[in-house]
């Protein structure tokens, strides 16, 4: 038997179509995929989205290596400590990032003032994988490929 989560995951960032972000206000994402700014536009001016993060869970940091010492990495810093305060949750932090040497330090700016136990998980070694062409096609009158499909094989 399968499960299906139906999850309803939104994007709010500078890409992303208005009538896109426009709908989260009809139906209140589980899963919302922003930027800083975008995060403090909704915390400042967006009083009818603003309520929906009372609910805030988790927070999940992509590449959040990128924002240690840098004016954004302070503005989001701020913000999720402007989040704990406005949920009165301290919710969880979550940072991902592939290219960290100091794991304490971005720990540190992550984690802020919150009370939850720090876990770092750090993934040893590398993996191997194999890119397979699958399917490539050229445009007439062009010299670089026009379409490549390609997939990747990760190997265990």
């Amino acid at each position: 038997m399968g499960f299906k989560a139906r999850l309803i995951v939104n994007r709010k960032h500078g890409e992303v179509p208005q009538k896109e972000k426009n709908l989260r206000l009809k139906h209140a994402p589980h899963i919302l995929v922003t930027t800083p700014e975008g995060l403090e536009i909704d915390l400042d001016w967006a009083s009818k989205f603003r309520d929906f993060y009372k609910n805030v869970r988790w927070v999940i940091i992509d590449e959040v290596h990128e924002l240690i010492n840098s004016k954004r990495g302070s503005q989001l810093a701020i913000l999720l400590e402007r989040l704990k305060y406005f949920t009165g949750r301290d919710f969880q932090r979550i940072g991902l990032s592939a290219t960290v040497s100091n794991e304490n330090l971005v720990a540190d700016f992550l984690f802020g003032s919150s009370d939850r136990k720090r876990s770092i998980i750090k993934l040893e070694g590398k993996r191997d994988f194999q890119i397979k062409v699958k399917k490539l096609t050229m445009d007439p009158g062009r010299t670089l490929p026009h379409l490549l499909l390609a997939q990747l094989n990760l190997l265990h």
